[in-house]
């Protein structure tokens, strides 16, 4: 793996995916919550043959700061 940067986790991400696991499995769905995760860290993974995947961070427009967009979701306000 020369010239290769692993990829290292935060502790405040590492703290974020139990709480996904948690969150799933106080739903009685932690298979879900293992795939969700399972699908999350492989595509973190990735990272470390493809380090400048995803776009730049549009808000900071920083080169080296970069996202994976995963999900896009469309929410519609009701009326007050």
């Amino acid at each position: 793996m020369a010239g290769k940067t692993p990829v290292s986790f935060a502790e405040s991400a590492v703290s974020d995916l139990e709480g996904i696991q948690a969150y799933y499995d106080s739903e009685g769905t932690a298979a879900t919550g293992r795939r969700l995760i399972e699908e999350l860290v492989s595509a973190i993974e990735r990272l470390v043959d493809h380090p400048k995947s995803g776009r730049v961070v549009p808000e900071f427009n920083i080169e080296y700061l970069r996202e994976l967009p995963w999900y896009q979701l469309h929410q519609r306000f009701a009326a007050d």
